[in-house]
């Protein structure tokens, strides 16, 4: 209880931090959707049914967020409606809840810290307190107000890895709810996940010490929690669908079919040798694989098979979370490099002391320790991965400090060869990385400039219809549109066929692709824009984001209203 409550007197201020300019510093449109998604469970929504209605591509956009996450704040808003009024209770479970995951997050730390120092030395204030300043980038996840998943996905594989640390059968039930319930909420952690399974299966083909048990009773745990968290979360129907980018039958097959095969060799009767074992695990992992592959052949794709090539030109490859960390460099965001050097050293000085750890029969500190490079490795290639290795290197702090203490002279010399390595690095990589480029284009414009304060009342005087309208601008317009109003995309993967149609409308130099895109549109939103002279006027988007007319949309707004609305007439749209 002293190292919690140490160790929350530590985050506590760390949060608060965050927010005393009033905004999120890892705040992101995520956080506005999961809102929109919150907002319509709360006020009567089907359980199973993830429909965003104000949003159609023409098709109808269903979120693949899980329902897991949009609980609690739901629960907090039902009780707080009597009192506050619906919507103020909303706003209000949005400020309760993530600081009650942070008091959570904070007793798995120490839990785990426990755990995995248990029987090698004993665990002081200065490593909780070491461990918890450098995850301040990963606390930041659980500020009032930051609602995406990414919060609950750091509770759930700090479960898993308290579950690790533990090493017992019981903590191996930990493990697996851990590794469901990542899978169940999202897909970011996948790779950690199967790296957590194949470690358990590898220490059951070496025989090491408890690895038996432990892999029977996670076999056990996968094979029960993931049908019960396919049935409470999407229902039978969702459960036996394909859908690559979330829980439903590919990774649920995946899970449970871990969790079969991995309970049936651990449970074998006769003991056969490591080379016996490493043979069994290998056929029936390849089979599993094999029928995986010939169930699913869509989600060889990955999860973002629906995206078309046009999206991805001009849509994901320009998001900056799908790029590598040199992006920082380019940008001069100093913060975030000096986490990941810090986070690089702290893997390389806590490595030999690691390794030592493999005497004492417990196999999950390694395990765990792989995780923590693999995390740090994926926010090297793709920084959306950031705030993982800021959450599980730190754990390794105390094996560090340790490191550096027991022998001063040597460990002295080891941090300073570290230090030198990452910042010499860290310094060449500055002086190679590209100026920012200046360059923009109208794509630009239209992915990421909006209005600052759009008076969107005329929406109420026009009859219902489809608007045809920016990703981002349409994500602002869903809490204000009247009944039976739409838009035709947000920017998130799933509404790829949205921004599709939305780039051939606005950006696009042909006449015939313009018209076939906003067929079954009635209107066209916009903002009025500065976009420089330097963009040709060769494009929809351009001429009308200047406050420029079109032949076919007949302006409904005022003329030098920020928020521009049109109504489009097909047999003279240009």
């Amino acid at each position: 209880m002293p190292l919690f409550l140490l160790a929350l007197g530590v985050a506590l201020p760390l949060m608060l931090f965050d927010i005393v300019d009033g905004v999120n510093f890892l705040g992101d449109i995520d956080d506005d959707l999961r809102a929109v998604q919150i907002r319509l469970l709360a006020a009567g929504g089907a359980w199973f049914d993830r429909t965003i209605p104000m949003i159609e591509m023409p098709e109808a956009y269903v979120s693949p967020w899980s329902r897991l996450v949009d609980l609690p704040y739901v629960a907090i808003t039902w009780l707080l409606t009597p009192v506050l009024g619906m919507e103020t209770a909303l706003q209000a479970a949005f400020w309760i809840w993530p600081p009650v995951m942070l008091v959570l997050f904070c007793g798995l730390v120490v839990r785990t810290l426990m755990a995995m120092l248990d029987g090698f030395m004993p665990l002081e204030p200065i490593g909780v307190i070491g461990s918890v300043l450098l995850m301040w980038l990963a606390l930041w996840e659980f500020s009032p107000g930051r609602i995406d998943h990414h919060n609950v996905q750091l509770l759930l594989i700090m479960l898993t890895f308290c579950g690790l640390g533990l090493w017992t059968p019981k903590g191996a039930l930990l493990v697996g709810v851990g590794c469901a319930g990542s899978v169940a909420v999202g897909l970011e952690l996948l790779p950690l996940i199967a790296l957590v399974l194949g470690g358990v299966s590898l220490c059951w083909v070496l025989d090491r010490p408890g690895s038996r048990a432990f892999a029977l009773a996670l076999g056990l745990s996968m094979l029960a929690v993931t049908p019960l968290f396919g049935l409470a979360l999407i229902g039978p129907a969702g459960l036996a669908s394909t859908q690559c980018d979330a829980l439903s039958a590919p990774y649920a097959l995946a899970l449970a079919g871990y969790g079969g095969v991995t309970a049936a060799l651990a449970a074998l009767p006769v003991r056969t040798g490591m080379i016996g074992r490493g043979v069994l695990v290998a056929v029936a992992g390849a089979a599993l694989v094999g029928l995986l592959a010939w169930q699913f052949p869509l989600c060889l794709d990955g999860p973002y098979h629906m995206i078309d090539p046009l999206s991805r030109t001009y849509w994901l490859d320009r998001v900056e979370q799908e790029k590598s960390f040199l992006l920082y460099f380019q940008n001069g965001k100093t913060a975030e490099l000096i986490v990941l050097g810090a986070l690089v050293a702290i893997t390389a000085l806590a490595a030999p002391v690691v390794g030592s750890t493999i005497r004492n029969g417990r196999s999950g500190v390694i395990i765990i320790y792989a995780c923590a490079v693999a995390a740090l490795a994926l926010a090297l290639l793709q920084t959306r991965y950031i705030r993982f290795p800021a959450a599980l290197v730190p754990l390794f702090v105390p094996f560090a400090l340790h490191m550096v203490s027991r022998d001063t002279k040597a460990g002295a010399r080891l941090l300073g060869a570290v230090v030198a390595v990452v910042a010499g690095a860290g310094l060449a990589l500055q002086a190679l990385a590209p100026a920012p480029s200046d360059s923009i284009d109208a794509v630009d414009y239209l992915t990421y400039a909006g209005c600052k304060q759009p008076d969107v009342s005329i929406l109420g005087e026009v009859k219902p219809g489809r608007i045809m309208t920016p990703a981002w601008l349409g994500l602002r317009l869903l809490d204000h549109l009247p009944p039976g109003m739409t838009v035709a995309a947000v920017s998130f993967h799933r509404a790829a066929p949205g921004m599709r149609r939305i780039l051939q409308s606005f950006i696009s130099d042909d006449s015939q692709t313009r018209r076939e895109a906003l067929d079954g549109f009635d209107y066209i939103a916009l903002c009025r824009l500065p976009v420089p002279a330097s963009i040709a006027a060769d494009n929809l988007f351009t001429v009308v984001a200047r406050g420029g007319n079109w032949p076919g949309l007949t302006r409904l707004s005022g003329a030098e209203n920020e928020f521009m609305l049109f109504e489009i007439d097909h047999a003279a749209l240009r």
